[in-house]
């Protein structure tokens, strides 16, 4: 199984953390996208992982994929991501987003997950 994280700050840093502690998967089987160049390579020095600016790499790449965007920015990510997504498995971590919003946005299986760090 590869993973996916579309965000790559605090909230997703932890969880591939929490990942790697553990060792539920190699860094090779984890990709991430973040619009910040500083931040991915941040990432990839830290946890050794893929990363990339492009979302769409994210979920061509990931059987399951985590986004962890600002709540705002999730419904038009979703939209943008279009039927590319279709198959997936995306795990929201953003609070507030109805599940019928998620569903109507995107052509994936969608869950949300209330985080805890």
């Amino acid at each position: 199984m590869r993973l996916g994280f579309i965000g790559a700050g605090h909230l997703a840093g932890s969880v591939i953390q929490g990942l790697l502690k553990v060792n539920f998967c190699a860094p090779s089987e984890i990709i991430a996208s973040d619009l910040s160049e500083e931040l991915r390579q941040k990432r990839a020095r830290e946890f050794n992982v893929h990363v990339t600016a492009d979302n769409a790499e994210v979920v061509e790449r990931a059987d399951t994929v985590f986004i962890g965007v600002k709540p705002a920015a999730v419904l038009p990510l979703l939209r943008d991501l279009g039927g590319g997504a279709a198959g997936k498995l995306l795990v929201s971590f953003a609070a507030g987003i109805r599940m019928a919003d998620l569903e109507t946005a995107t052509p994936a299986r969608v869950i949300r997950v209330m985080t805890n760090t």
